[in-house]
């Protein structure tokens, strides 16, 4: 692995690897770039791919580093009382607005601190929402209830559920890629919701 340095990205690190076949970038969690290239490819070539993908570098840069701190003031619990009660406020009401409209009932709504799901849906139809959803965009935030909701009438995520729940959050699929581009407090998880 070799480190390099592109003005207004920063430094990256290359890494020529046996396995790869194409050239591909990461962003680790902590905002550092790693550039991945199949072993016949120069360096060269990889510092050219970096600087073409600089504003996808830089966007993504910034989301990552966005977490770690977020992931500092959450395990250091700085800031989760102030969480705690603007979630208390927001989602129970949110919660209930997006039911009515919709017409998808429910049975309670509890609020957790949880380090793996945003939300869940019990097969009581009783809903658990992550009080980190607060440090969400808006919009992630409806598709995150809007998907329990959705877990009152389709118990499982089958085509059946993915169908119902693009009716009531239009661009589903593409909402829930972007949801799992946030951590919870440092956790990546692919079960964003159940």
């Amino acid at each position: 692995m070799k480190e390099f340095f592109i003005k207004e990205i920063g430094e990256i690190n290359i890494n020529k690897s046996k396995k790869a076949k194409r050239l591909s970038i990461r962003i680790a969690n902590d905002g550092k770039v790693l550039v991945v290239i199949p072993v016949w490819i120069p360096y060269k070539l990889a510092l050219s791919f970096a600087q073409k993908e600089k504003s996808w570098i830089l966007k993504h840069k910034e989301k990552s580093l966005k977490n770690l701190e977020r992931q500092k003031i959450n395990d250091k619990g700085l800031d989760y009382n102030t969480l705690k009660a603007r979630a208390k406020v927001y989602l129970p009401s949110r919660l209930a607005y997006l039911s009515k409209k919709h017409g998808l009932e429910y049975r309670k709504l509890s609020l957790r601190n949880q380090k793996t799901l945003w939300g869940s849906c019990s097969a009581k139809n009783n809903i658990s929402l992550n009080i980190k959803l607060m440090d969400l965009p808006d919009h992630l935030i409806d598709y995150v209830i809007l998907h329990e909701l959705t877990h009152t009438v389709q118990k499982n995520h089958g085509p059946a559920f993915w169908r119902t729940l693009e009716q009531y959050s239009p661009g589903a699929r593409t909402l829930a890629k972007e949801l799992r581009s946030y951590r919870i407090t440092g956790v990546n998880t692919n079960q964003e919701t159940n």
